[in-house]
This record gives structure tokens, C-alpha cells and sequence, in this order.
């Protein structure tokens, strides 16, 4: 039962990544329609990021206090729709409600979902059945990039949202009408004033999720601009550009997150290791094929530097986010990992994107945009590294194995 269930999760989580990098996979055609600069495509991506970090927040908190499962319904039911609906769009203004609408409907399955796996899953076994679920981010990249950037290439970015965006609905409304709404996780009690203040005072949570925004300012703004870079520096389609990109994260990503779940579960149990050691190391050996990525001179050593870029980010991403909810008590995960995603965007991405853009308005080199974020990433494996420290003292003073709380 707590397979199919994580599966079904699986399913719709990569139908939501899908739809949110599709925007990315069309990204020059869509400012060639509505003439737009690459500041206002970055935007594009902000519009998306803010309603989502806002609303993260709002709709985790009244999960915490009444149905998990009805909020995950809701808001697949909302971003699926949105999706199709920005096929529609006539001008910049209607795609930029859009992509909030994406964001609010999609803050409810991200902020929600995490926490009903992280509870659904025994311990020996947590770190592959969450990699499992969050196997559907290379996936749905994958996917949203090559499939997205094939069908835009070919038949316009409208058809694209339309041919990607049309199951999404279907699954979502067999999501909504065939799921029991049964919620056996704790409920919160106390008030928000209190649970931010529980959070904020929680110095190994703070740095988890202050870790995340480094990688997601990585990561998230990166990734909204790579196949328009590819396509401008390699002088290649849209369509080779998302091929090279997704095809990248089809392969190495999603191996990157089958083995990180793998590793950290065998490393907790025969080591007595924390699953953030792997996240760490992972993230700050992923800086040099990153940057290198960026002086490649063909498509192969491209290739190679973009696959082992995104296979060793990957492996960080399932172990930070079991690390996150261990670090917080059952009854406020929904709430934990929302406040994590309002950071990680709000301090990331939401930033890193138009600020690349404008980067490359101003200077005309889209490369060195890109590359001003190299030095968060080291910059978040040492955040992830310093609540690591903190483990690792409290295990020699009490004797006790792993994080402290939420165990």
C-alpha cells in the first residue's frame, strides 16, 4: 500500500516538473512572440517562483491543522489546469498570471507531498522510496526539456503546453476522485507565530534550508537559461539544445537520485552516518564539472560536464530532504518544508534568474550570467556541512545515532 501510494505521488510529481521546465524548454520562442528582453524572461520565472513560496507557506499550514490529502487534490487539480490555460495566452500579461497560478496549484503538491511520503516510509527504507519520488524531477525535466523543447521546435510552445498539460488534468482528476482522503498524520496545534519561532530557533533546520537556497539559486536559475545558452554559444536548435540538456538529466540525473538514496540509506546503516554527509560531499564535488561545463569547447566535453554536473547534484537531493524532515517533529513537516521552499526561492532562484538575465542584458554574454552562481555552490555544501558538525558532536556526547529530532 505505501508503494502504490508514494508511486501514484511519483507520477503526478513528475507530470508537475514536467509543466513548471516547460517554460524553460521554450523559453526563446516564447520571447520571440511576445518580443520580450531576457530580463522579462526572467520575470517569467519569478512570476512563477513568488505566488509558490507564498502560497507554500499558507496552504502547508492548513494542511498541518486539517487534511493533507485534500490540499494535495486541490492543488494538482489547480497547477495541471494552469498549464493547459497558458497554451491560450494572447500577451505577456496573461502568461505572467499563468505561471502564479502554476505557482500556487504546484505550492500545495511540493510543500504537502514530501512530508506524507517522509511518513508513509520505514526508516530502513526511507532513502530509496524517497528517491523514488524525487526521481521525478530529472524525469519530468527530462521530459519537460526534450519533449517540450522537440514539440515547440515543431509545432510551437503552444502545443507543447497543450500536448504536456492535457494528461497532467486527466491524472489529476483520477488523483481527485479515486484517493482516499484519509490523513494519519499528526495534526498541528500550536499557532503560527509559534511555528515560525519553533523554526527560526531550530539552528539545524535554518542551515538545512538556508543550504537548499544556495542549491537552489544553483540550480533553479541555471536551469531556466541553459537551453537558451546551449542554443546561443554551441549555435545549435532550440530542440539539440533541450535534447542536450534533459537528455543530460534523463541519464545522469536520475541516477544521480537512485544512488543517492542508495547511498544514504547503507551509509546511515553501516556507518551510522548522517544522510546530509552525502548531500555535502556530493554538492561541493559538483562545482568543478559545473563550471567546466561552461568552457566547453564542442558538444561531447558539453555533454560530459553537464551530466556530471547534474548526476552529482542529484544525489544530494533525496538525503537533504529526509535530513530536513528529520530535523523537524512529524506534525509540522508540511509546514517545515514550505517555510524551506520559501526560503530556497525567495534567497534562490527567484533571484538567480532575472538577475542572470539581466547579467547578460547588460554585458551581452549569457555565459557570464550563468556564472556568477559557481560560488554558491560551494557556498551551500558548507551550509550542510555545519549542521552535519553539529550531528556529529551530539552523537559523541549522547551516543546516540543521527539527528537529534524527528527521528
Amino acid at each position: 500500500m505505501t508503494f502504490r501510494f508514494v508511486l501514484i505521488l511519483t507520477v503526478l510529481n513528475l507530470f508537475n516538473y514536467v509543466d513548471r521546465f516547460l517554460m524553460s524548454a521554450s523559453l526563446s520562442k516564447v520571447k520571440a512572440d511576445f518580443v520580450l528582453s531576457d530580463f522579462q524572461g526572467g520575470i517569467l520565472f519569478s512570476s512563477f517562483v513568488i505566488p509558490y513560496v507564498i502560497f507554500s507557506l499558507i496552504l502547508a499550514y492548513r494542511a498541518d491543522r486539517t487534511n493533507r490529502i485534500h490540499i494535495l487534490k486541490m492543488g494538482t487539480l489547480l497547477w495541471s489546469s494552469a498549464a493547459v490555460l497558458t497554451a491560450l495566452c494572447q500577451n505577456y500579461y496573461q502568461l505572467l498570471v499563468c505561471r502564479s497560478l502554476l505557482g500556487v496549484g504546484e505550492a500545495a503538491f511540493a510543500a504537502v507531498a514530501p512530508a506524507v511520503v517522509h511518513h508513509l516510509c520505514p526508516i530502513n527504507s526511507r532513502g530509496r522510496l524517497m528517491a523514488l519520488f524525487t526521481s521525478a524531477l530529472p524525469l519530468g525535466m527530462a521530459l519537460g526539456f526534450v519533449g517540450g523543447g522537440f514539440l515547440t521546435d515543431s509545432y510551437g510552445w503552444r502545443s507543447a503546453y497543450l500536448v504536456m498539460g492535457v494528461p497532467a488534468v486527466l491524472l489529476s482528476l483520477i488523483f481527485f476522485f479515486t484517493t482516499a482522503s484519509e490523513d494519519r498524520i499528526p495534526v498541528q496545534k500550536i499557532s503560527i507565530k509559534d511555528e515560525f519561532m519553533s523554526l527560526l530557533s531550530n539552528s539545524q533546520y535554518m542551515l538545512l534550508a538556508l543550504g537548499y537556497a544556495a542549491y537552489t539559486f544553483v540550480a533553479g536559475g541555471v536551469t531556466h537559461w541553459m537551453p537558451t545558452y546551449i542554443e546561443k554559444q554551441h549555435s545549435v536548435s532550440l530542440a539539440m539544445a533541450n535534447m542536450i540538456f534533459g537528455g543530460a538529466a534523463i541519464g545522469f540525473g536520475l541516477l544521480g537520485t537512485w544512488v543517492g538514496g542508495i547511498i544514504a540509506d547503507r551509509w546511515k546503516k553501516d556507518r551510522g552516518g548522517s544522510y546530509l554527509e552525502v548531500s555535502a560531499i556530493s554538492l561541493a564535488i559538483a562545482f568543478v564539472p559545473f563550471v567546466m561545463a561552461f568552457y566547453s569547447r564542442s558538444i561531447p566535453e558539453l555533454v560530459l560536464w553537464i551530466s556530471l554536473t547534474q548526476f552529482f547534484f542529484f544525489i544530494s537531493n533525496s538525503p537533504a530532504t529526509i535530513a530536513t524532515l528529520h530535523s523537524v517533529t512529524a506534525s509540522q513537516a508540511s509546514f517545515a518544508m514550505a517555510f524551506q521552499i520559501f526560503l530556497s526561492h525567495i534567497l534562490g532562484d527567484a533571484l538567480s534568474a532575472p538577475m542572470i538575465g539581466k547579467i547578460s542584458d547588460v554585458s551581452g554574454d549569457l555565459r557570464l550570467g550563468v556564472l556568477t552562481s559557481a560560488p554558491v555552490i560551494l557556498l551551500g555544501a558548507f551550509l550542510w556541512y555545519l549542521p552535519l558538525r553539529k550531528t556529529q558532536r551530539h552523537q559523541k556526547v549522547t551516543g546516540v545515532q543521527g539527528l537529534p529530532v524527528g527521528e
